[in-house]
């Protein structure tokens, strides 16, 4: 594989609700003629599902769930190679509590990788659990072509807790 296009769909704060909203107008937008096995979508997501606002969960399990399979629905339909990223572990001492009114805990973004990845193992789909919270997203690109153009990555800092996706 040889990348000659690199899409950072990524929106800080972003569920999987706001993800599922528009994956598939931004997924068929940017894919033209080219084809399904020369794309592969990197989906990263968990972090902000995991997000507590005034004491209520942005995402239930069972929403997660099937927000995922929904996902992945719309990604294996459309790109050839799915790469999963679990939830970024968070620095608890910054984000309980976060902002106004949110809070976020390992354990509950912990909880959404293991629905994520178990529904990656039944597909197929490769599954990278992000376990450093100080540390940078380009660790997790060792399995993607080495000329990958980092320049375009925007590694995430303590306010990006969300990947949401890449098309590459």
């Amino acid at each position: 594989m040889n990348p000659t296009e690199f899409h950072n769909l990524a929106i800080s704060g972003n569920t999987s609700f706001d993800i599922l909203a528009r994956i598939e107008s931004e997924t068929v937008s940017r894919l033209r003629d080219k084809p399904k096995n020369e794309w592969t979508m990197i989906l990263g997501l968990g972090t902000n599902d995991a997000r507590i606002k005034n004491g209520k969960p942005g995402c239930t399990p069972e929403q997660y769930k099937e927000n995922v399979e929904k996902l992945l629905d719309i990604a294996q339909k459309h790109v050839g190679r799915v790469i999963f990223l679990g939830g970024k572990p968070v620095i608890e001492e910054l984000t309980v509590p976060f902002d106004s009114g949110s809070t976020f805990y390992n354990e509950d973004i912990k909880r959404n990788g293991g629905i994520a990845k178990e529904i990656c193992e039944a597909r197929g789909v490769e599954f990278i659990n992000k376990k450093d919270p100080h540390g940078s997203i380009f660790y997790l690109f060792t399995k993607v072509p080495s000329n990958l153009p980092q320049n375009q990555l925007s590694p995430p800092n303590q306010s990006t807790l969300s990947l949401s996706y890449y098309l590459l």
